[in-house]
């Protein structure tokens, strides 16, 4: 939980790197954050089991909407940082993040340069 906050305090640092545990345990604390929020929202629509979710009925919703859209607007910088800082890690440009927004390519690029240990590129730390 302190890679959490630690990520959170570095809010808007794109430069220096972010090791695995630091960006995997934000990564699934956010997650998890989302998980239970999207619940809280699914609780608290008005529609009967089986209906089609109408733009509408989110705001019907109230608190629990604003809640999880304040909350993903408040996380979404500090979310990019962090993986930039991954990135960075392995020597790669934090503009290999906008392939993500690629169909396709997030999967065969961004991944596995987030997912990698030691195989492939070293990371800067670990050049002579």
């Amino acid at each position: 939980m302190d890679e959490y906050f630690a990520v959170l305090k570095q809010y808007a640092v794109f430069s220096g790197r972010a090791g695995r545990r630091e960006y995997w345990t934000f990564s699934l604390v956010q997650i998890g954050i989302a998980f239970a929020l999207a619940m809280w929202l699914a609780a608290a629509l008005p529609n009967e089991p089986g209906d089609n979710i109408r733009w509408r009925d989110l705001g019907a919703a109230g608190l629990p909407f604003y809640v999880m859209m304040l909350y993903a607007l408040a996380t979404i910088v500090s979310t990019c940082a962090v993986t930039v800082r991954r990135l960075h890690d392995y020597d790669y440009s934090g503009w290999w993040l906008l392939l993500g927004f690629i169909p396709y390519w997030r999967s065969g690029t961004v991944c596995p340069a987030l997912l990698q240990r030691h195989g492939g590129r070293q990371p800067l730390w670990r050049r002579a």
